[in-house]
């Protein structure tokens, strides 16, 4: 799976592997949602790594069939409620919507700063303490300083509260493509906190 297998992580800058990886796995997603399939655990223990270093997307044990509401695609209800892991579940899940594939992107962007971060989103809380800070306070995992700002602004969009204001696995795939090909997204952030005087 991802976190044991890829050696160059962190990568807070971008960096190839992250935009290899979040490359296969947005190209993935797209696969799956053009057949009207949502994943609903991606997650990087759900990312595997081949010998050449591409990510194949696995555990496809809560994955279901989308069928169409006006206009959205969502998974029938399961008996499990909000289904996938909590650290990578979309709010509306949590709240217990059906998933979406802007649900799937939620995750992307959580296997993104995983990338970055080479951490666990949310690490040492329970679940009712995720689902609080994600869906009360809008909280999401901190961003590194060194994340180039416009990869930022791609992660911090798959992560928008409003499943309508989220890319499609189709638009994510674009958007790391045109990163990548420019560098890697511009440059880094503006500190989060101002120096000490």
């Amino acid at each position: 799976a991802l976190p044991a297998c890829v050696d160059v992580l962190p990568c807070p800058g971008g960096g190839p592997a992250l935009f290899r990886i979040g490359r296969d796995v947005a190209s993935a997603l797209k696969y799956l949602h053009r057949r009207h399939i949502v994943h609903q655990d991606l997650k990087s223990a759900n990312v595997l790594i081949d010998a050449e270093g591409h990510a194949k997307l696995s555990d496809f044990g809560l994955a279901r069939v989308v069928r169409e509401t006006g206009g959205a695609a969502v998974a029938p209800s399961s008996a499990l409620g909000g289904a996938g892991t909590v650290g990578w579940m979309a709010p509306e899940v949590m709240r217990g919507a059906p998933a979406t594939e802007k649900a799937d992107v939620f995750g992307l962007g959580v296997v993104l700063w995983e990338l970055m971060t080479a951490g666990v989103p949310f690490a040492g809380a329970n679940v009712a303490a995720v689902t609080l800070a994600v869906v009360v306070e809008g909280k999401r995992p901190p961003i590194p300083p060194a994340c180039p700002r416009d990869l930022a602004r791609l992660v911090q969009c798959m992560w928008d509260a409003s499943e309508a204001r989220r890319p499609t696995a189709a638009q994510a795939l674009q958007a790391l493509m045109a990163l990548e090909h420019d560098g890697g997204g511009g440059q880094q952030q503006a500190p989060s906190t101002p120096p000490p005087p």
